[in-house]
């Protein structure tokens, strides 16, 4: 017999880590991006133009696909720059996939910055479209003061109703919190999104395009309608000397730089961000920031269950409670969203649709089973744990009935997970 693999990460020569081991130096500002996974080359070079001339980043992506690896590794490289990154998965809430953008260039994901006030709890905060690149430091952006308005935005000059363009946000979160904005866009798009002719923005200028701040058009260069300025015969609009690039260049409109051919000034300045390797941008940085060596974290344990439910009792409180432990989720099927959310804690692994011989190494190479799934138990899955004689943790509501005599057993009352992870702390 072939030897088998070892996909779980062993538990030797752990490091301890540090509970918080990202300390920040100094208050942070706040950006929101957002895209799905075939978007994802456009969010990482935005990414990396942003933290190659910001520090003290802490950006949230918003998703609803983009597998954990993207995360873990960009996770690493903003450390080191003095950012942080977070993975926001949008999944049980009102985004309807059927809202319309007005474009096809542009899916239902462009109104994910409706839930920034669900997602994020800072006060002040940057949303950004993938479509852009940033060429500058943005201090003087966010010290902007918002205390009367609800958003700041750059005009848009092309839309023949006025208002402002939607690409850059810079939103007083704490006012739209107060004010229900999310629950006012949302009720306003389902309603009306018929007949919206340019997506998430026709509803923000309902709103806002009156009371908005106007930032310069330096903050939201629409480069992207070269094409309309051209066709429309806004010579002006040709007259602004891109020699020092805008700090925020937008490639709005079909006519995308990554394309295979476009026309738009600047494309160029795309790639070459697009192709800046991030040992690049910490070498060009090197002056300025402490490069630490970030030692490769081993988990001091892997727990696993495995499930045909979406019902697991009381596994956020365990993920929370064990996050130096990971935590592998298996399902031979598709999961719920319920479960797909939990990915965007840094323990947790879902192993979707898993292939049978493959979560038997997962099993066999485990430290302990979480025995928390409702309904009926994969007995096949369990013999494999109690075979080998691992510990096995439980919740007397949720106990499997062949496991009522196992030596190695540990139950605990449903409200008292705490004191599940303190056995397993303990234990393992």
């Amino acid at each position: 017999m072939s030897k088998k693999r070892n996909i779980i990460k062993n538990k030797k020569h752990h490091k301890n880590k540090p509970q918080n081991a990202f300390i920040r130096k100094k208050s942070f500002n706040t950006v929101v991006l957002a895209g799905d996974y075939g978007y994802v080359r456009q969010i990482e070079t935005l990414l990396k133009s942003l933290v190659y001339h910001n520090r003290y980043l802490k950006i949230y992506v918003f998703n609803k696909d983009i597998p954990k690896e993207w995360f873990q590794y960009h996770k690493r490289q903003l450390q080191i720059l003095d950012c942080e990154l977070v993975d926001v998965k949008l999944l049980n809430i009102p985004l309807n996939e059927n809202w319309y953008s007005g474009y096809p260039h542009i899916n239902f994901m462009a109104f994910a910055r409706y839930f920034i006030p669900q997602f994020v709890s800072e006060e002040k905060v940057l949303y950004l479209d993938s479509d852009m690149i940033v060429t500058g430091n943005l201090d003087t952006l966010f010290k902007i003061d918002l205390s009367n308005h609800a958003l700041a935005a750059v005009e848009d000059r092309f839309n023949s109703y006025g208002g402002f363009n939607s690409g850059v946000l810079l939103i007083n979160n704490k006012s739209w919190k107060d004010e229900k904005i999310q629950e006012k866009l949302v009720s306003y798009t389902a309603e009306h999104y018929q007949e919206i002719k340019e997506g998430d923005q026709t509803v923000l200028n309902h709103f806002f395009g009156k009371t908005y701040l106007k930032l310069n058009e330096d903050y939201n260069f629409l480069v992207g309608q070269d094409h309309y300025a051209f066709l429309t015969r806004d010579k002006s609009f040709f007259e602004k000397d891109l020699t020092l690039p805008p700090t925020v260049v937008h490639y709005l409109t079909h006519d995308k730089p990554w394309n295979t051919h476009s026309s738009s000034r600047l494309r160029e300045l795309w790639w070459q961000y697009h192709w800046l390797t991030w040992e690049k941008i910490i070498t060009e940085r090197g002056s300025k920031l402490s490069l630490p060596n970030l030692p490769v974290i081993t988990p001091k344990g892997n727990l696993v269950v495995v499930t045909n439910t979406h019902l697991l009792e009381k596994v956020e409180s365990l993920i929370q409670a064990l996050p130096d432990y990971d935590i592998h989720i298996a399902a031979f099927t598709d999961m719920a969203p319920s479960l797909k959310r939990l990915e965007g804690y840094d323990n947790v692994y879902l192993h979707v649709k898993a292939i049978g011989y493959l979560l038997i190494d997962i099993l066999e190479t485990c430290d302990a089973y979480l025995d928390i799934n409702h309904g009926t138990k994969l007995t096949e899955m369990i013999d494999v744990i109690t075979r080998q004689q691992k510990p096995i943790f439980t919740f007397n509501n949720v106990v499997a009935n062949e496991l009522q005599q196992y030596p190695n057993l540990y139950r605990f009352e449903a409200q008292d997970a705490q004191m599940m992870a303190d056995k397993i702390r303990e234990v393992l």
